[in-house]
């Protein structure tokens, strides 16, 4: 009996170093397959990761591209516009001074207008606002001087009228640089301002 005893202990003791060791085995290759896995989930969200800095940094740089060529073209406007107002006509060629500030006028409502509506993306939805209405009010300066000049027959009568500063090249001139110092400046500033915090200055 007491062999019998002594082959249980034994087969007990056994039974319980063997289930210790797989128990011990099993843990181990659990934790060595966790590690792995966990390495390799950790080496792919941080290659997902850095794409996505890459892909935010280039959005970034776009939109810092945008704002700049968006500031340029409304500071070419505003100069066109202004020079066409406040610029005396050449007396050697007043003729052709004229045409060529009806031409840089025309083509810097073109580099402006559709420009800001394609990339209107880039923006806030206050600044696209504050844009959209600058755009109507500089439409209305543009139709206005439009209408102005069309009330003439020839190009001397408008050219006189300009040179005379008559009463509406007058309203029109103060128009336009009231528009300027009260829209188009703080619209310039607030591009800036977002410009600079793009490049984090």
């Amino acid at each position: 009996m007491e062999d019998i005893l002594k082959l249980l202990g034994i087969f007990s003791a056994s039974s319980i170093l063997v289930f210790a060791v797989i128990k011990y085995a099993s843990q181990q290759i659990f934790e060595s397959y966790l590690k792995k896995s966990i390495e390799t989930h950790k080496s792919e969200l941080e290659r997902i990761n850095f794409s996505h800095q890459i892909q935010f940094a280039s959005l970034h740089k776009e939109r810092a591209t945008v704002i700049k060529e968006l500031y340029y073209r409304l500071y070419d406007y505003q100069t066109t516009v202004l020079h066409f107002f406040l610029v005396e006509l050449s007396d050697e060629d007043p003729e052709g001074d004229f045409r060529n500030r009806l031409k840089e006028w025309k083509v810097a409502v073109l580099n402006f207008s559709p420009y800001f509506h394609k990339h209107r993306i880039y923006f806030d939805k206050d600044l696209c606002l504050t844009l959209d209405n600058l755009n109507n009010e500089l439409e209305r300066v543009n139709e206005e001087t439009q209408n102005f000049l069309h009330s003439f027959d020839k190009i001397d009568d408008q050219i006189a009228s300009i040179q005379s500063n008559s009463e509406t090249f007058v309203h029109l001139r103060e128009r336009s640089q009231k528009l300027f110092e009260e829209t188009i400046m703080p619209v310039s500033d607030r591009l800036e301002e977002d410009f600079r915090k793009i490049l984090g200055v």
